[in-house]
């Protein structure tokens, strides 16, 4: 494939690249399953391929984790073939190990300082990078960029609760073919929307010697350093898995070779979830947006100089989002969440999860919010809200299912409002089900509707604010009905707005007064 087909095809890769250093734990997992063939020695020969890799740690993933287990051993190099190779006695703590089993499992590359890349020299940065087979496994395999780039689209079905041990069992198996079905649903969209064939990412395009596409993982791998950089700070500092995840334009530039000064990522990063009491799992979160590096992955500051990896340039040069997160265990999967499988919800088919968030962006705009939702079990039906932010106290209540909106909200922005002020942070901490039943029986106590606006006067003091809003695609538009009220009840704005459901910048109707309450009850 030469670089004009690169350059055409990339953008279909814009949302699979580089999301693909997560860290998870590992955990417990299910039973195992018989012998499937017979083993053998110099197993599951892998390239590491950016140039030719010597000096990497080359394990095979048996539990999908992306972490290096005991039990999971390290595959010996061999200077002839450049290959690095494995013997099955090194498997002797995976329960009934199978060949088959270790061909569909995914092959991890970290590549330290120091090792040897046969295009490029001594390697300074160092990268990890990832192969997942999507068709039952080959005895070769070619770990790159590539195949790296994949990661993303089967990020969210790796595991975090099957033992190494219990890793060629059936649980394994059968998560090793869901992520093979996904990634057969990926390559079969890019082989039928834009032509790019399933072995473009698993060649060895050194032996084929495309250099442009050699120049294309350079870059990639370029980047994967900087993010592994980030990774490993954090990681030191807060014991965080992590996830590095680059914009579209990056990705464009990247894949068509494009000269650039600077391009935009962001860094996610969360701490494993951890059991609080008999109903919740805590997790915190420290990200950062808009951080920028150059053509050469170096990090940049605002003034496009480049900066040393350091957690205070990553601060000082980012948009920062920090959050501490309580969920409630799901009953469904109780036995790995680590909660009481007979634990009954707190409230009845919800789900509540109680969140701190503040926000630093670069300019030194401070933010923060708390808030409790209440969602619905099943992930069918309505999220019940209550926050606390810079500008004052909300309560909402919405439903959205793509295809339709409903939605309220009260904003109590006067301070002396005395109505719903919770003391959320103390909620938090404490988390009683008898208090987080009775704030859903109050917020459930408000009529949300129409009918309700004049009933709710009373909740408004000087400048609060009642939201509702009813649409849908069908329809093709969305009724907006908002009141403000003041102290003086004669300088009241009600207003009642029919705008496009697909835009809704689009306002096609608009009503003031008695006409906005009247129009409003009657559309929605």
């Amino acid at each position: 494939m030469d670089m004009n087909q690169i350059i055409n095809k990339s953008k279909l890769l814009l949302p699979l690249l580089l999301s693909s250093l997560t860290l998870v734990a590992c955990g417990s997992g299910s039973s195992a399953t018989k012998p499937e063939v017979s083993v053998t020695t110099n197993l599951f020969e892998t390239l590491v391929i950016d140039g030719y890799v010597e000096g990497a740690n080359v394990f095979v993933d048996f539990n999908f984790n992306l972490v290096q287990d005991g039990g999971e051993p390290s595959g010996i190099f061999n200077a002839t073939t450049s290959e690095y190779e494995f013997d099955s006695t090194g498997f002797g703590a995976i329960t009934n190990f199978t060949e088959t089993c270790g061909l569909n499992r995914p092959r991890i590359a970290q590549v330290p300082v120091g090792a040897i890349d046969s295009t490029r020299g001594v390697v300074n940065t160092a990268y990890t990078m990832m192969y997942f087979p999507h068709d039952g496994g080959a005895p070769k395999a070619n770990v790159t960029p590539f195949t790296t780039m994949l990661t993303n689209s089967i990020n969210e079905k790796l595991s975090t609760g099957i033992s190494v041990a219990d890793s060629c069992g059936t649980e394994a198996n059968q998560l090793a073919q869901d992520i093979q079905s996904e990634l057969n649903t990926v390559l079969t969209n890019l082989e039928r929307n834009f032509e790019i064939g399933r072995s473009w990412f698993y060649e060895d395009f050194i032996a084929s010697e495309d250099s442009a596409k050699q120049s294309v993982g350079e870059k990639i791998v370029d980047f994967l350093g900087t993010l592994h950089a980030i990774k490993s700070l954090l990681k030191e500092t807060y014991n965080m898995g992590f996830r590095g995840v680059i914009n579209d334009e990056v990705v464009s530039l990247i894949l068509s070779n494009t000269e650039f000064d600077s391009v935009t990522f962001e860094i996610q990063n969360e701490t494993l979830s951890t059991q609080e009491g008999e109903h919740f799992r805590y997790n915190r979160r420290h990200n950062f947006y808009d951080l920028r590096v150059n053509s050469q992955g170096q990090l940049l500051d605002s003034q496009d100089k480049p900066i040393e990896i350091t957690l205070q340039n990553l601060e000082n040069n980012s948009t920062v989002l920090i959050s501490e997160n309580y969920e409630e265990c799901e009953t469904i999967i109780s036995g790995q969440d680590g909660c009481d499988e007979n634990k009954v919800l707190i409230v009845a088919d919800h789900r509540i999860h109680i969140s701190i968030e503040e926000r630093k962006e670069v300019d030194g705009y401070n933010w923060n919010k708390t808030f409790i939702r209440f969602l619905p079990a099943d992930n069918q039906g309505p999220t019940l809200e209550y926050s606390i932010d810079e500008i004052g106290r909300h309560v909402k209540h919405i439903e959205n299912t793509g295809s339709s909106y409903e939605g309220f909200e009260l904003q109590m922005l006067d301070k002396s409002n005395p109505h719903f002020d919770f003391d959320l942070p103390l909620i938090m901490s404490t988390r009683y089900p008898a208090d987080l039943q009775q704030i859903y029986a109050d917020l459930t106590a408000v009529d949300m509707t129409m009918a309700g606006v004049q009933g709710n006067l009373n909740l408004l003091y000087d400048n609060d604010i009642i939201y509702i809003e009813s649409g849908s695609a069908s329809k093709g538009h969305q009724w907006v009905y908002r009141i403000r009220r003041y102290f003086n009840p004669n300088w009241d704005q009600e207003e009642c707005e029919q705008r496009s459901f697909s835009d809704y910048s689009v306002i096609l109707q608009a009503y003031t007064g008695l006409d906005a309450f009247n129009v409003c009850s009657e559309s929605m």
